[in-house]
């Protein structure tokens, strides 16, 4: 059992179909039909509920501990972090590559945070000994900065936000994970906050971008860091971010789009604005 904005729930119904389990995966509230249906085609019980994200994880712990079950979760908090951690090292294998060859080595990492694991996984995978430490920038989506509120705070501990307003359904997160936490707050240079109209503009460049650079199918939440860096280097509003964080025409970013359209419906009305919804 578990809880999930999509991605991590998928993977666990994957998983479990493979190795003939039963998993139950449940959803917060608003969550995309898609991202239901992509769930329940590997066999898993799938359900949205009326709770969201945090309230939701708090179910599944519930509904595992009552039953009996396996909670499967990729958020961790004080007495469950092995399975969270397990999922953490996973994570590392997408940069595997990337430690292999010295010559792709990038010059900064930003990643999207929800409850900051798969972040935190990626910003400890590239601090290897040897090599130069990428600048490690955190980006959130302003209706649920949970790592920007803790260091903001600056007490040392995470702290989390109650409401939670943003179209980025994957980072719609108002607690962070403490694995999580421990790592970003040693190894993060710069945590960055950004409007969701951001990740919209992002999504259609990306599906339309300029001269021969491909087109990119990139959900809102995936889309969200290369709509950051492009509003940091072209947007005069935000031009002393760029020298703060050195990034210039030598800079090799590294980010990663967590996803397509798994809401086909908002990336339709991202691509063509126009329409209403």
């Amino acid at each position: 059992v578990t809880a999930t904005d999509g991605n991590h729930g998928r993977a666990v119904a994957w998983s479990s179909e493979i190795y003939g389990c039963q998993a139950y995966v449940y959803l917060p509230k608003g969550s995309s039909k898609n991202r239901l249906e992509a769930i329940e085609s590997h066999g898993a019980y799938a359900e949205i509920t009326d709770l969201n994200y945090d309230e939701t994880v708090i179910h599944a712990a519930e509904i595992a501990e009552k039953n009996n079950w396996i909670l499967i979760q990729d958020t961790s908090w004080i007495n469950y972090e092995v399975i969270p951690k397990d999922i953490m090292i996973g994570y590392q294998t997408i940069v595997h590559e990337f430690l292999k060859d010295p010559h792709i080595w990038p010059s900064h990492v930003i990643m999207q945070a929800g409850v900051g694991s798969f972040a935190a996984s990626v910003f400890d995978a590239f601090c290897v000994p040897g090599m130069p430490k990428p600048i490690f920038i955190l980006a959130e989506p302003e209706g649920a900065a949970c790592y920007f509120k803790s260091v903001q705070v600056a007490d040392g501990s995470a702290h989390s936000i109650d409401n939670l307003e943003t179209i980025m359904a994957g980072l719609s997160c108002g607690v962070p994970s403490i694995l999580a936490w421990d790592i970003i707050k040693s190894t993060v240079d710069y945590f960055i906050t950004c409007h969701d109209e951001v990740a919209l503009q992002a999504m259609r460049r990306l599906a339309h971008p300029t001269e021969s650079d491909p087109s990119i199918v990139s959900g809102e939440s995936g889309a969200m860091t290369t709509g950051i860096i492009e509003q940091i280097c072209i947007n005069p509003k935000y031009s002393e971010y760029k020298d703060l964080i050195m990034l210039d025409q030598s800079s090799n970013v590294f980010c990663i789009s967590t996803e397509g359209d798994t809401n086909p419906e908002l990336y339709r009305e991202a691509l063509e604005p126009s329409i209403a919804p």
